[in-house]
């Protein structure tokens, strides 16, 4: 049973099977035409895709730019594809209109449900029903020992 929804789970979200790597690479192809674009515009820029050739962590610069927010553990969880999404950003000085956070439930629902603390293996996502302040930035605090 479990198998199968794992399958079934790899099938729903990815009909080819792909792997993170996959989603990564695609994302280096997007941002490496995103910054070449930008320079051919006359200004500077620099894409960062995890995991190579990046400086930047994505979870707060996507909640920051609205496509998501923060859950229990660590990830930034978005709207339509939950948790299964993959970020790169490119930088630049280019002017843009700026984007707000969003707000769709997600730490009235991680305050409550728990499930991901529960099951962790390592015992590295806080059962607190409250997030903290961790170097300036309301989240819960994952053991990363």
């Amino acid at each position: 049973m479990l198998r199968y929804r794992l399958a079934n789970i790899r099938v729903r979200y990815n009909p080819n099977y792909g792997s993170s790597f996959d989603g990564y690479s695609y994302l280096r192809i997007i941002a490496a035409r995103l910054e070449n674009f930008i320079h051919e515009l006359g200004y500077p820029a620099r894409c960062h895709v995890p995991p190579y050739y990046y400086d930047l962590m994505m979870p707060p610069i996507a909640i920051d730019a609205g496509l998501g927010q923060q859950a229990r553990t660590g990830l930034c969880v978005t709207p339509e594809t939950g948790g299964n999404a993959r970020f790169a950003c490119v930088t630049t000085n280019i002017p843009l209109r700026v984007d707000k956070p969003i707000d769709f439930g997600l730490q009235k629902f991680c305050r409550k449900c728990k499930i991901c603390a529960e099951l962790c293996p390592t015992g590295a996502i806080p059962h607190t029903e409250e997030p903290g302040v961790v170097n300036g930035y309301k989240r819960w605090k994952i053991k990363d020992e």
